[in-house]
């Protein structure tokens, strides 16, 4: 695996090794790109919304928000695996209630994105 000293990304590791999935090393990089590109999207978006082609920011918004559902469907996935102890979880529960709000948050935000029929977005001064 990687050699990263933080916690956060032992942890992590700890994670997809107990949980044997398959490519642990793939399995790692691309759940840690996988966030930092969604991440990136939205708060690129978040900050210069007005700057993009409008379709281009909805289809960004979207993407990014869908992306959020099988990322943490993974971590849900982890957090019930039986080899994997709670210490190493978020929280050191075995309930994935980051990963579950997180991706409620993010149909939350599709949900609305739809209902807004996008004018209320343009309309911000």
């Amino acid at each position: 695996m990687f050699c990263l000293s933080s916690p956060l990304f032992s942890h992590f590791e700890r994670q997809i090794e107990l949980a044997k999935l398959p490519f642990p090393n793939l399995s790692f990089f691309t759940g840690q790109a996988g966030l930092i590109v969604v991440g990136s999207m939205l708060l690129r978006l978040a900050f210069s919304w007005k700057k993009w082609n409008p379709q281009v920011a909805s289809k960004a918004f979207l993407l990014a928000n869908v992306m959020v559902i099988p990322i943490f469907s993974f971590a849900i996935d982890g957090h019930h695996h039986p080899d994997v102890p709670a210490e190493i979880l978020p929280f050191e529960s075995e309930l994935p209630l980051m990963a579950i709000c997180l991706i409620v948050m993010a149909i939350l935000n599709m949900y609305l994105f739809k209902e807004s029929k996008r004018e209320v977005l343009w309309k911000m001064e």
